[in-house]
C-alpha cells in the first residue's frame, strides 16, 4: 500500500502533463483556465461537508466529569 503511494504522486505528474498538453492543444488558454477552477471548486463541496469537531472548552459536562 506504501508503495502505490509513493509511484502515485509521480505518475499524477505525468498524467497531468500529458492531460494538460492535450487540452492546451484543442481548447484556448481562457477556456482552460475556466476548466481548471470549475474543477478546484468542485473539490470544495465535499470540504463544506465536513463536519467540525468540539474542542474541550465546548463540552463542559465532559470537562467536569474529566476532573473528578
Amino acid at each position: 500500500l506504501v508503495d502505490f503511494f509513493r509511484t502515485s504522486l509521480p505518475a499524477a505528474y505525468i498524467f497531468a502533463t500529458i492531460l494538460s498538453s492535450f487540452m492546451f492543444l484543442f481548447l484556448p488558454i481562457q477556456s482552460a483556465f475556466i476548466l481548471v477552477g470549475i474543477v478546484v471548486l468542485s473539490a470544495l463541496v465535499p470540504a463544506f461537508r465536513l463536519n467540525d469537531n468540539k474542542c474541550e472548552a465546548e463540552l463542559p459536562a465532559r470537562a467536569a466529569t474529566a476532573r473528578t
